[in-house]
């Protein structure tokens, strides 16, 4: 098997791999839609703050909040900070995902609660 073979052999994997990790983030986006707008004015909060104090890190945080607030003007950030730097956006997207699960754990479903 030659170098030039075993680059299109692997190939379909990275396409799955890379398929998989944009339906993981559309429906992390959907998820942040969801959420009340006042959870969006916290997150924006704390993230602003993790970008000035040291500890949780703010972008994740920030893009969440614009998503929630404002989500036509921060998807075209979301999704190019996705293609420009995929693993933080993934790293990002994990800790949101997570955020999310422990507010519906407490809070009830977001998605039960859409915005009009």
């Amino acid at each position: 098997m030659t170098d030039e073979n075993h680059a299109t052999d692997t190939r379909p994997d990275l396409n799955a791999a890379a398929k998989a990790e944009e339906q993981a983030a559309d429906k992390t986006r959907e998820r942040i839609r969801h959420l009340p707008p006042e959870v969006g004015v916290v997150l924006l909060t704390i993230g602003v703050a993790g970008l000035v104090l040291p500890g949780p890190i703010g972008t994740p945080l920030v893009l969440a909040g614009g998503l929630v607030l404002a989500p036509r003007a921060f998807d075209g950030l979301e999704r190019w900070v996705q293609r420009r730097f995929p693993s933080v956006h993934k790293h990002g997207r994990l800790h949101l995902d997570r955020f999310i699960d422990d507010f519906e754990r407490r809070f009830g479903n977001a998605e039960s609660r859409l915005r009009p």
